[in-house]
């Protein structure tokens, strides 16, 4: 593989990969936040207009389902720390990148640089690679395994 094709198959798609995925991550987490938010809120109002009515007890009891469901899935697919995770990737590659074509230190020597930057570059890949591995083969925090089990 020469420099280029590196370069733009190995940097760039990864890169570009890395920040979709931490947009989509983002997005989904805050719309899973916004409505745990927003039902947890609902539950006092809708309590303090309950006289003997079941389908009002009912909608509460549900509302206090979806948000143990959503707060389940945030946990579970860990949203916010691949989030954090990838966008930190991205930027990492992309920072990797900038060094090397303007010939940013440790980029200067033109001889070793490249061989440099692709020691770099894949190290920054194994690294998020393993930083995957460990983040989604930790247990969740008593706390978060409390709101699950709720």
């Amino acid at each position: 593989m020469n420099k280029e094709d590196f370069i733009q198959n190995r940097v760039v798609n990864q890169q570009k990969w890395y920040s979709k995925e931490a947009s989509r991550l983002k997005k989904q987490y805050t719309v899973i936040k916004i409505a745990t938010i927003s039902i947890a809120a609902m539950i006092p109002f809708v309590t303090s207009i309950i006289d003997n009515h079941s389908l009002i007890e009912h909608t509460v009891a549900l509302m206090a389902v979806v948000i143990v469901v959503l707060e389940g899935l945030s946990s579970f697919f860990k949203h916010q720390e691949k989030w954090i995770e990838y966008r930190s990737t991205s930027e990492s590659l992309k920072r990797e990148l900038s060094f090397y074509t303007y010939g940013i230190n440790p980029y200067e020597d033109s001889d070793a640089s490249f061989k440099l930057f692709v020691i770099n570059i894949e190290g920054i890949l194994s690294g998020q690679n393993q930083n995957w591995k460990d983040l989604m083969s930790k247990s969740p925090k008593p706390e978060e395994q409390a709101k699950v089990e709720g």
